[in-house]
């Protein structure tokens, strides 16, 4: 073959091999990320569990958003406009919302969607109750009629914690609230890849090509959901340490939430970075049974209060001084209705003070105080620990009951003394976002007839819920929060607090772009390099 002929085979076969590979500007961009726990239920409504909200803003958009600032924003709106009387509630819909299947989103949608979510959700019910008329105005607008004013209508249909009222095509929302939806289209920034889901395993999104995001800067949830990805994995590894090495080989490049020991190992790394994403974080507490002695006496609930140190139960809770901070506002600090009215027992520790009022409320030293301990939950078991230490120290008999979390749950529905299988104590800890108000979470409740777990009942909490709901200004309702933790904490009910403190996702140095976003991970704006 002659040097022409061999030049012609070299050129042929450099192309043939250029184009059998993907070119830089063609590869796809796959994040891989570790969740904090799997996905076995996909309907946002049916569980209220974080990793199916996480899983419902990956496919899902919502009416509104929350910005990183906690102000509510439009986001599948255009705008909304609320009648002289407070009675009627007008929204129209962007325009260009498209499902992913390409069909448009109209109001009839958003109309199923929110009344098979009020079927569910505990907050909803409430708004969903002054509610006298609901339905569609044309293709892109819907509105509402109450039969009273309700200042909280808007938060509540922003509302980040628990269940969100997503938005699903009426086919897929007329599904009964009972049962499992069967059909995941959405009109989110990403697309649910039903085939490549493996339960324990993996969950597979890829870009949604089609969405419509916003044109403001991304905050939050709100704002503009550009999406900088292909695909997202989330990839199910529940030993720790296998995460660890995953992370650090770069066969993992975003890690929801690694043990707070784990930390330092992470933060040794230079190819990690840990990166807070979650201002407000998780918020601790302390729950006495009210329904029998000795927590059915306020002068207890108060002992406990001045036997409670934040700063150990934050060291012993999270292990790190620089993580855990004390907060001693019953809503979550830091956020719109945190304040320090009427806190003394909360901020200062009194071993004598917390002594003399058990012995006030009548309580026999001898007698065992029944602490529930969730073993599988380190920061509540620690916490668990401490509290028992705490009454030890003043002469009083603690009961450690160890068990799991799911036992707990179920333990804790018993109203039974504790020594006939009951209870009197048990520490749990939840999103500070859940904390951030009385209305939204039900462990606020103080209702006699349909009390939370604590048992609490006073009316006057009840009334003061009541009250916030309804109030119209953000200064109206600061100043229902500080009546109302004046009231509580001048009975100290419905818990106690313990503090905050944060847990920040390990991420590779290549990975930019995270937004704060409560405890939800946002994948919208995220770059891979």
């Amino acid at each position: 073959m002659n040097d022409i002929g061999k030049a012609i085979m070299v050129a042929a076969f450099v192309t043939v091999a250029a184009l059998s590979r993907p070119s830089a500007a063609t590869a796809e961009t796959t994040l891989n990320f570790v969740p904090s726990a799997d996905l076995q239920v996909l309907d946002p409504v049916v569980s209220s569990a974080a990793i199916t909200k996480n899983h419902g803003y990956m496919i899902y958009d919502t009416l509104f958003g929350v910005d990183s600032e906690g102000a509510v924003q439009p986001q599948m709106l255009d705008h909304y406009d609320i009648s002289e009387d407070g009675l009627t509630y007008t929204f129209t819909l962007r325009e260009g919302l498209k499902w992913h299947d390409g069909g448009p989103v109209t109001a009839a949608d958003v109309v199923a969607s929110l009344n098979r979510w009020a079927a569910r959700d505990g907050t909803a019910k409430i708004l969903f109750s002054r509610i006298v008329d609901i339905g569609t105005v044309d293709d892109r607008t819907f509105k509402f009629v109450l039969k009273e004013p309700f200042g909280a209508a808007i938060d509540v249909l922003a509302k980040g914690s628990g269940r969100i009222p997503f938005i699903m095509p009426e086919r897929v929302a007329k599904t009964d609230p009972k049962e499992q939806i069967t059909e995941f289209v959405g009109s989110g920034p990403f697309v649910f890849v039903e085939s490549e889901w493996i339960p324990g395993n993996r969950v597979v999104y890829r870009k949604n090509e089609n969405y419509a995001a916003r044109t403001e800067p991304a905050s939050g949830t709100a704002g503009g959901k550009n999406v900088n990805l292909d695909r997202v994995i989330w990839k199910v590894l529940p030993d720790q340490q296998s995460a660890v090495s995953a992370i650090q080989a770069g066969e993992i490049d975003l890690w929801a939430s690694p043990p707070l020991d784990l930390l330092p190992i992470l933060e040794a790394d230079p190819n990690i970075n840990l990166v807070n994403h979650d201002t407000t974080g998780y918020y601790g507490y302390l729950v006495p049974n009210h329904s029998n002695p000795p927590f059915d006496n306020p002068k207890a609930r108060e002992a406990l209060a001045w036997l409670t140190d934040q700063a150990n139960i934050m060291l012993a809770m999270v292990g790190s001084a620089d993580r855990g901070t004390s907060c001693a506002s019953i809503f979550t600090c830091g956020t719109l209705m945190s304040t320090d009215v009427s806190n003394e027992a909360i901020t200062g520790v009194d071993v004598e003070k917390a002594r003399a009022l058990f012995e006030e409320a009548g309580w026999d030293p001898a007698t065992p105080i029944v602490l529930l301990d969730p073993a599988d939950l380190p920061a509540a078991h620690a916490a668990t620990l401490v509290t028992a230490q705490a009454l030890r120290n003043i002469g009083l008999t603690a009961d450690v009951q160890v068990m799991d979390w799911a036992t707990l749950t179920n333990r804790r529905k018993s109203t039974k003394p504790s020594s006939e299988g009951g209870w009197d104590i048990f520490v749990t800890y939840g999103s500070g976002l859940s904390k951030s108000n009385p209305l939204f979470h039900s462990s606020y409740s103080a209702s006699c007839d349909k009390p939370w777990w604590s048992y609490a009942c006073d009316d006057e909490l009840e009334d003061l819920r009541a009250q916030w709901a309804l109030a119209e200004t953000l200064e109206e309702k600061q100043q229902v929060a500080e009546d109302y933790q004046r009231r509580a904490f001048s009975i100290y009910s419905p818990w106690l607090p313990l503090g905050q403190w944060t847990q920040p996702m390990a991420a590779r140095g290549n990975v930019s772009g995270i937004l704060e976003s409560g405890t939800y991970q946002a994948f919208w704006n995220i770059e891979k390099q």
